[in-house]
């Protein structure tokens, strides 16, 4: 039988989440990798297929579709080659700082012990946790083809000796970045009717492709308390809960 194995990962502490709790799974037998955070898997994903054709996508389980599209599938890739020898560098979740440090996030602490927790990210800059793929030469006490700096957060073995690995790295945001991450960010709204429940935990998703490479990006854009409003008024007019 197929041993599925996974590695959770996420921005911040425990203390101090700064992004969703991130899960990477792997099998022995097929060489199949799934990415999406814990809250949201059963729904949506991106899937790294042995065929070499990469998607983001909502579960066939989940009935759901993209409203543009009528497809369930957002955003298709084709696995690149090798960018040095027995390496591919796969997608990015990319954990932007939005210029707030007031986070709504509700983690199940007895699951998030388990997880590889990375400092940061700080203001004006951007957290990147990449996936490099490596193939049956490499060996596992092999060093990766890393910038000086980058941090390894753990790694899974695939079929045949082959194994993929997730690197965490600090990068700057430019002007025009931060200052669109922040926007959007201060401009979403999560409206309650009445009141506002005890818990709330709201992120956005943004999926994209990279600059060099045309890569796999996921941005996951963290929301908090100035993003919640309640419609407890005539006239649909919205007010901060107290």
């Amino acid at each position: 039988m197929s041993k599925n194995q996974s590695l959770r990962f996420a921005a911040g502490s425990q203390d101090h989440p700064r992004s969703s709790v991130w899960t990477m799974v792997s099998s022995t037998k097929k060489d199949d990798i799934y990415v999406g955070t814990r809250q949201s898997m059963r729904m949506m994903k991106l899937s790294l297929h042995a065929s070499g054709i990469w998607r983001y996508a909502f579960t066939q389980a989940s009935g759901a579709v993209f409203e543009d599209t009528g497809d369930r599938v957002g955003g298709r890739w084709v696995r690149p080659l090798a960018f040095t020898k027995g390496w591919i560098q796969g997608p990015s979740i990319v954990i932007p700082h939005t210029g707030t440090d007031d986070f709504l996030t509700e983690l199940d602490e007895s699951r998030s012990k388990a997880t590889v927790w990375i400092p940061g990210p700080a203001e004006g800059w951007a957290l990147h946790f990449t996936l490099l793929l490596a193939d049956e030469t490499v060996r596992s006490t092999s060093p990766a083809p890393i910038s000086d700096g980058d941090v390894k957060v753990g790694g899974l073995a695939r079929p045949k000796g082959r194994s993929v690995w997730i690197y965490a790295r600090d990068v700057s945001m430019e002007g025009e970045q931060a200052d669109w991450v922040s926007g959007f960010a201060a401009d979403m709204k999560i409206t309650y009717e009445h009141e506002r429940p005890e818990k709330v935990y709201s992120s956005v998703f943004v999926v994209n492709s990279s600059d060099t490479g045309g890569l796999p990006v996921i941005m996951e854009i963290v929301l908090g308390d100035r993003n919640v409003f309640v419609d407890s008024k005539e006239g649909g007019e919205l007010e901060h809960p107290q």
